[in-house]
């Protein structure tokens, strides 16, 4: 399937479109709590404009992209992939932003917290937290997708626990940016044979393999 914006295209199995609402049904009527459900990792990829060359140049966003981008986040160096992952969510499965990164609140303040939540499938309330995977000076190996991984599925099980009941989220989604497909294919492995579902909890896993945008990842680092 292909989906196209006037900046980028994406690419996806056809399946994805029918496999995702699934899985996110099936899992947002389980126990927010569950670790015995094993879901999928979903691939797609991501196709950015040549003459695009930096994120200032993105000029053809969603408005709840828009509102990602101009609001006031915790900090670091994510901005442009938090931006473009709502978009391609979007874009993908019609999802709308409910709430961005610091309007988000949780108890007790200083835990791990998520990027954004959105509405999808007429399911309110998915936290979606969003992190990039890259080679830097060496490959990207089995271990270094381990320890991506469990770093932010541990987060995220964090920030859920944490998040105040009016924001509670039935469910996150770990969207990873990979800045090649061999990435991209060591995390599908990983997420298939190197983490436990204990560590998965009911997190739906989604890799977007970029083409022609290294500036949605750092220079200085393999993983966040």
């Amino acid at each position: 399937t292909i989906f196209a914006s006037l900046d980028y295209m994406l690419t996806a199995p056809t399946s994805n479109t029918f496999l995702i609402p699934s899985v996110l049904t099936e899992i947002s009527s389980s126990s927010s709590s569950s670790s015995s459900i094993s879901t999928s990792l979903f691939k797609s990829t991501l196709h950015i404009h040549p003459s695009i060359k930096s994120f200032s140049q993105v000029l053809n966003l969603s408005h709840g992209s828009l509102k990602i981008k101009s609001e006031p986040n915790a900090g670091g160096n994510s901005v442009a992939s938090e931006v473009l992952s709502f978009d391609i969510l979007r874009l993908m499965y019609g999802c709308s932003l409910l709430k961005t990164e610091m309007e988000l609140e949780y108890f007790p303040a200083g835990g791990k917290i998520t990027d954004y939540s959105i509405s999808v499938f007429g399911i309110e309330n998915i936290g979606v937290s969003v992190t990039r995977a890259y080679s830097y000076n060496k490959v990207f190996d089995v271990n270094d997708g381990i320890v991506l991984l469990e770093k932010k599925l541990k987060g995220i099980k964090e920030s859920s626990r944490l998040v105040m009941k009016k924001f509670w989220k039935n469910k996150q989604i770990l969207h990873i940016f990979a800045d090649n497909e061999e990435v991209g294919k060591v995390l599908e492995e990983v997420w298939n044979n190197g983490v436990g579902n204990e560590v998965k909890g009911n997190t739906v896993a989604i890799v977007t393999v970029v083409n022609n945008a290294p500036w949605i990842f750092k220079a200085n680092a393999k993983s966040e």
